[in-house]
């Protein structure tokens, strides 16, 4: 099954470009075949400082391989998600999507 979720973090970074890169690295270690996109960076406070923190919001997809009913197999793909990410600070994406893929 493919998962699609969302989310959104506070991430420190020297610019918008490293926060963003900061995002999909933790995010890939976690769980290395998955697609981060990053949907929207935004600067937190008024000033510029050498770090500054932004608030990133993403996207994340990947592959799971599950079997079963659908209705079961979606459960256990979302879990699996979950379960990826546990120990991370995007433990907290929202899984909004389960498809089969063609190869399913």
């Amino acid at each position: 099954m493919e998962v699609t979720g969302r989310g959104r973090v506070s991430v420190y970074a020297h610019g918008a470009a490293d926060a963003e890169h900061r995002v999909e690295r933790e995010i890939v270690a976690a769980w290395p075949r998955a697609t981060v996109i990053v949907t929207r960076i935004e600067r937190s406070g008024e000033q510029d400082r050498l770090v500054d923190e932004f608030q990133v919001g993403y996207t994340v997809r990947g592959v799971i391989d599950v079997h079963g009913e659908a209705g079961e197999a979606r459960r256990a793909a979302f879990r699996e998600a979950r379960e990826r990410l546990a120990d991370s600070r995007h433990r907290r994406v929202e899984w909004v999507r389960a498809v089969p893929r063609d190869d399913d």
